[in-house]
């Protein structure tokens, strides 16, 4: 199984990195949402240009260029411990999150290299109130968080007991 887990992560990356390069090219080529300005998509959902020099909610927005190398020196850095983490998992849930984690980084790596900034469009609003502005590669990072925790939440209790052999049953007051 840790061969399909890591084969279908590794395409979950790939998928994610591609379907996300796509969507900043059509929304910066064809679709011109840099000349557009707020595009509303529905009541509460709009869609917008905002060039992230930051990193997740524009913090620590870097203004020069060794700014920019560091952030993307780091992303790199993250990008290839998830890709390392993901290869060296066993379950099907973390392989598929890791390679979500690591096709979005990787996405945001790119737009820091091409553009100086993270391309950002999506803004969801409540009246006066407006969260932050994020991309596909935003999505699938979260995605992959939250099947990082799910994974974590459903694994198994049941693997053989410390310092034990496999199939062996731990008595119930047993300590570690």
């Amino acid at each position: 199984m840790a061969a399909t887990a890591r084969w279908w992560g590794l395409a979950a990356a790939l998928v994610c990195l591609g379907l996300d390069q796509a969507h900043k090219a059509w929304m910066l080529g064809p679709f011109a949402i840099a000349g557009k300005g707020r595009v509303p998509v529905t009541p509460f959902f709009d869609l917008v240009m905002v060039w992230n020099r930051g990193v997740s909610y524009g913090l620590f927005p870097q203004g020069s260029d060794a700014g920019r190398w560091f952030l993307i020196v780091l992303g790199l850095a993250g990008t290839a411990l998830f890709l390392w983490w993901m290869w060296k998992s066993e379950r099907l849930l973390p392989a598929l999150s890791l390679g979500l984690i690591a096709g979005g980084a990787l996405a945001n790596v790119i737009d820091r290299i091409k553009f100086g900034a993270v391309a950002d469009f999506f803004l969801f609003h409540a009246g006066a109130f407006q969260w932050y502005v994020f991309n596909l590669a935003d999505v699938w990072i979260v995605a992959g968080v939250v099947g990082m925790a799910l994974a974590w939440l459903t694994e198994s209790s049941a693997g053989p007991p410390t310092g034990g052999k496999s199939g062996e049953k731990r008595p119930e007051n047993a300590t570690e």
